[in-house]
């Protein structure tokens, strides 16, 4: 018998991911910058991208250690959940994602770069 399940996390803090992440972005804009032969790229997207990263440092997100217990679960139970919803991002997306496919973009337009934004109008 093989059995899966799955363990969504959303947000998890603190880790290494965003430091990583801000390398690899600046490594893309370079990369883009060498291919293209312009800043086009950058000027245009990194804005947007910029905006992004401060509204994901801002976020409050989950412990490792609480995704830590719920692999735990997931491995030693004798009958393990087919799926693990760890912080209240994991936990609302589903919810989320039954709206109407216009709510869902609102909710993100405001939500990460409009007015109910933590990190401000972009």
């Amino acid at each position: 018998n093989i059995e899966a399940c799955m363990i969504n996390p959303g947000f998890v803090k603190p880790t290494m991911l965003m430091e990583e992440g801000k390398k690899l972005t600046e490594k893309m804009w370079k990369d883009c910058e060498d291919k293209l032969k312009s800043s086009i790229a950058k000027d245009e997207y990194g804005p947007l991208f910029d905006h992004f990263l401060k509204y994901s440092a801002l976020q409050p997100g989950t412990h490792v250690v609480e995704v830590s217990k719920a692999a735990e679960h997931a491995l030693l139970a004798k009958v393990p959940r087919t799926s693990y919803k760890v912080g209240i991002d994991s936990k609302l997306a589903p919810i989320v994602g039954m709206m109407p496919t216009g709510v869902r973009e609102l909710i993100a337009r405001h939500g990460i770069y409009g007015v109910l934004s933590p990190a401000g109008n972009s």
